[in-house]
């Protein structure tokens, strides 16, 4: 993947070696599928930490109402 990512970097900007013989569409696909992995990964990276923060979040908010239910004395304290 690395050797595919040198070659699309090198035909883009121009110094194309003239002793490799592959085509430049070949290279425009490598170059397509290294940006679709890259947004695949931001994407995924995205969703995991919004997961966790919302999961943190509700937690916190749980714990804060459930606190707030016992202080006003609708809670039966539990142990």
């Amino acid at each position: 993947m690395a050797l595919a990512h040198l070659d699309t970097t090198v035909v883009i900007f121009g110094f194309a070696n003239p002793f490799m013989k592959t085509n430049l569409n070949v290279h425009l696909q490598l170059l397509l599928l290294d940006f679709i992995s890259l947004a695949f990964v931001y994407i995924v990276t995205g969703i995991v930490l919004t997961t966790r923060r919302v999961i943190r979040r509700t937690r916190w908010y749980g714990e804060r109402v459930a606190l707030w239910k016992r202080v006003d004395g609708l809670q039966p304290r539990v142990g």
